[in-house]
């Protein structure tokens, strides 16, 4: 997360990476399944080994392209409308992409 933050910084995106959703128990992970939130039964939220970020003013084929291109880990494209936008999520598991 901090090299993704580093490399718009360079190029003048001075807003800060936000993070939605890092740890959660499985108690909350639960809840967000049975709510009809897209979550994993195992998510790797569970374990602390993933994040659910956006900067504003990237979208998330951006910003998820940018985490994708370091090689490490999955990268999932969560495409919202509305001024708040969607999100990408990223973990330390196996090297994978996918859309939700």
């Amino acid at each position: 997360l901090w090299a993704s933050q580093a490399f718009v910084a360079r190029y003048g995106l001075d807003r800060p990476l936000e993070i939605l959703s890092g740890y959660r128990p499985p108690a909350s992970n639960n809840r967000l399944i049975e709510q009809g939130v897209p979550a994993a039964r195992q998510s790797l939220h569970m374990s602390g080994k993933a994040a659910d970020v956006r900067i504003a003013g990237l979208t998330e084929e951006v910003l998820g392209g940018l985490v994708k291109s370091f090689r490490k880990g999955g990268v999932g494209f969560y495409y919202r409308g509305g001024p708040r936008g969607g999100w990408i999520h990223t973990d330390t598991g196996l090297n994978r992409t996918w859309k939700g």
